[in-house]
């Protein structure tokens, strides 16, 4: 009872934040394709001008859903060189989660342990292509 009662509350507050209108993806947007998922995101930013901090916040709460979590999201945003570097928050209980970076030129998205997300734009069009997590031996 106790988990059907923390996983509806993540579930609201998911949907809350979403009715709030702070959340800027397309509600038709079907939430098992990553791809397209990502490539919305990438399409409201542009990438020829970098990505500033409020759009890797966009891009690290698109890929964090898409590709991490459904629960919990990005934390704190910091600038470490070439890239952006935001924590995480995972789950009910807001654990620490693995730390996203975005490179600031060009939008690429990595996350150890999950895929590496990168943008491509071509006449006007923007696609995605996802490289997926190396394979611990």
């Amino acid at each position: 009872m106790g988990k059907i009662l923390l996983t509806s509350l993540c579930f609201f507050l998911v949907i809350a934040h979403n009715a709030a209108g702070e959340s800027n993806i397309d509600s038709r947007l079907a939430y098992d394709d990553p791809a397209q998922w990502m490539a919305l995101s990438y399409e409201r930013i542009t990438l020829s001008d970098g990505v500033s901090q409020d759009e890797a916040r966009e891009l690290s709460g698109s890929y964090f859903v898409a590709f991490i979590s459904g629960c919990g999201g990005p934390f704190q945003i910091t600038e470490e060189g070439p890239d952006w570097s935001i924590s995480t928050l995972e789950g009910l209980g807001a654990q620490p989660g693995p730390t996203i970076s975005i490179n600031k030129m060009n939008g690429k998205i990595v996350s150890p342990g999950h895929p590496t997300v990168e943008a491509l734009n071509s006449n006007g069009i923007t696609k995605v292509r996802i490289h997926a997590a190396p394979k611990n031996n």
